[in-house]
This record gives structure tokens, C-alpha cells and sequence, in this order.
């Protein structure tokens, strides 16, 4: 099942995560939230440790978005 994920600059999404399931604001819910973040580190730790490798360096992350600058790395 390996897909790509394609980036589209003018595509705008809206999140209201908090509407739908609440704030992480209980024991329940911050265990779930942790459980979260465990899988995603464990799935993911390469781009975790040396970045999205399909993220332009021309565009540094510590800039406004599609700003060109140095690159950081």
C-alpha cells in the first residue's frame, strides 16, 4: 500500500478537532492522545528524526510559508 501524499498550495482545510471530540482534558483522554503520539513515533521515526523528505529546503520552516530562504539544515 505504499501512495504518496501530493501537497496542493491553494487547497484550503479546515480542522475542528476539538468540536467533534472535546479537549484532551481528561485522564481518558490524554492516555488516548499519548497512545496517539506513541504509534505515530513509532511508525514514522525516520521522517521524525530527519524530516519530511518531500519538503522542499528552499522553503525553511522557520519562515512564513513559501518564503524563500537559506536552507536551515
Amino acid at each position: 500500500m505504499n501512495k504518496l501524499i501530493v501537497y496542493n498550495a491553494y487547497a484550503e482545510w479546515y480542522h475542528y478537532e476539538s468540536k467533534s471530540r472535546g479537549y484532551e482534558d481528561t485522564p481518558e483522554k490524554l492516555a488516548r492522545f499519548e497512545s496517539e503520539v506513541n504509534k505515530f513515533q513509532k511508525k514514522w521515526p525516520e521522517i521524525l528524526e530527519k524530516g519530511d523528505p518531500y519538503y522542499n529546503p528552499n522553503f525553511p520552516v522557520t519562515q512564513a510559508p513559501f518564503t524563500l530562504g537559506e536552507k536551515t539544515k
